[in-house]
Protein backbone atom coordinates (compact mmCIF):
# COMPACT_ATOMS: atom_id res chain seq x y z
CA UNK A 1 0.00 0.00 0.00
CA UNK A 2 3.01 2.05 0.45
CA UNK A 3 4.14 2.21 -2.86
CA UNK A 4 1.45 2.88 -4.61
CA UNK A 5 0.73 6.06 -2.60
CA UNK A 6 3.60 7.78 -4.94
CA UNK A 7 2.40 6.31 -7.79
CA UNK A 8 -1.28 7.68 -7.33
CA UNK A 9 0.48 11.00 -6.34
CA UNK A 10 2.49 11.15 -9.47
CA UNK A 11 -0.51 10.08 -11.60
CA UNK A 12 -2.35 13.20 -10.68
CA UNK A 13 0.02 15.54 -10.63
CA UNK A 14 0.58 14.19 -14.34
CA UNK A 15 -3.57 14.42 -14.93
CA UNK A 16 -3.32 17.54 -13.66
CA UNK A 17 -0.54 18.99 -15.83
CA UNK A 18 -1.94 16.94 -18.37
CA UNK A 19 -5.48 19.40 -19.26
CA UNK A 20 -7.89 17.52 -16.94
CA UNK A 21 -8.61 21.07 -15.79
CA UNK A 22 -12.21 22.37 -16.19
CA UNK A 23 -12.47 23.85 -19.87
CA UNK A 24 -13.08 27.91 -19.80
CA UNK A 25 -16.02 28.91 -20.53
CA UNK A 26 -18.39 32.71 -20.87
CA UNK A 27 -19.95 33.74 -18.13
CA UNK A 28 -21.11 37.56 -16.27
CA UNK A 29 -20.58 40.50 -16.12
CA UNK A 30 -20.38 41.46 -19.56
CA UNK A 31 -17.32 43.68 -20.71
CA UNK A 32 -17.60 47.35 -22.59
CA UNK A 33 -18.91 45.39 -25.86
CA UNK A 34 -21.61 43.66 -24.00
CA UNK A 35 -20.01 40.21 -24.83
CA UNK A 36 -19.42 38.05 -21.76
CA UNK A 37 -16.23 37.88 -20.57
CA UNK A 38 -13.83 34.33 -20.95
CA UNK A 39 -13.23 32.54 -17.18
CA UNK A 40 -11.25 29.84 -15.89
CA UNK A 41 -12.69 28.24 -12.57
CA UNK A 42 -9.61 29.25 -11.09
CA UNK A 43 -8.98 33.12 -10.72
CA UNK A 44 -4.87 32.90 -11.16
CA UNK A 45 -5.98 31.03 -14.70
CA UNK A 46 -6.44 32.33 -17.91
CA UNK A 47 -8.24 30.57 -21.17
CA UNK A 48 -5.82 30.57 -23.62
CA UNK A 49 -5.82 28.99 -27.56
CA UNK A 50 -2.13 27.36 -28.52
CA UNK A 51 -0.18 29.19 -31.88
CA UNK A 52 0.77 26.94 -34.33
CA UNK A 53 3.73 24.29 -34.10
CA UNK A 54 3.90 26.09 -30.53
CA UNK A 55 2.47 25.86 -26.70
CA UNK A 56 0.73 29.10 -25.04
CA UNK A 57 2.83 29.31 -21.40
CA UNK A 58 4.23 32.14 -19.72
CA UNK A 59 7.40 33.12 -19.24
CA UNK A 60 9.61 36.09 -18.08
CA UNK A 61 11.23 38.66 -20.55
CA UNK A 62 12.60 42.16 -20.82
CA UNK A 63 9.02 43.45 -20.60
CA UNK A 64 8.19 40.88 -17.29
CA UNK A 65 6.25 37.71 -17.81
CA UNK A 66 4.28 37.37 -20.96
CA UNK A 67 2.05 35.05 -22.62
CA UNK A 68 3.97 33.13 -25.64
CA UNK A 69 2.89 30.19 -27.39
CA UNK A 70 -0.62 30.82 -27.82
CA UNK A 71 -3.53 34.15 -27.34
CA UNK A 72 -6.00 34.44 -25.06
CA UNK A 73 -8.93 33.46 -26.18
CA UNK A 74 -12.67 35.13 -25.56
CA UNK A 75 -16.22 35.37 -25.58
CA UNK A 76 -18.28 35.59 -29.59
CA UNK A 77 -20.97 37.65 -29.94
CA UNK A 78 -23.02 34.31 -29.75
CA UNK A 79 -21.85 33.94 -25.64
CA UNK A 80 -19.59 30.97 -27.32
CA UNK A 81 -15.87 30.74 -26.25
CA UNK A 82 -13.78 30.97 -28.98
CA UNK A 83 -10.06 30.99 -30.23
CA UNK A 84 -8.43 34.17 -32.01
CA UNK A 85 -7.89 33.50 -35.65
CA UNK A 86 -4.13 31.95 -36.60
CA UNK A 87 -4.42 29.43 -33.50
CA UNK A 88 -5.07 26.38 -33.14
CA UNK A 89 -7.07 23.40 -31.22
CA UNK A 90 -9.54 24.03 -28.15
CA UNK A 91 -9.23 26.82 -25.75
CA UNK A 92 -8.18 25.68 -22.06
CA UNK A 93 -6.88 27.27 -18.74
CA UNK A 94 -3.62 27.69 -17.73
CA UNK A 95 -1.86 29.57 -14.22
CA UNK A 96 -1.08 33.07 -15.14
CA UNK A 97 1.92 33.65 -12.23
CA UNK A 98 1.07 37.53 -12.23
CA UNK A 99 -2.43 36.59 -10.85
Amino acid sequence: MCLLRPAIIAALALAASAGCAPPPYCGLPADATGRLVAYCDSPRDQPVCDEPDAEAHFEEGARGIQLVGGRVASCSSDDELVCPPGTVGEPYCITDPQL
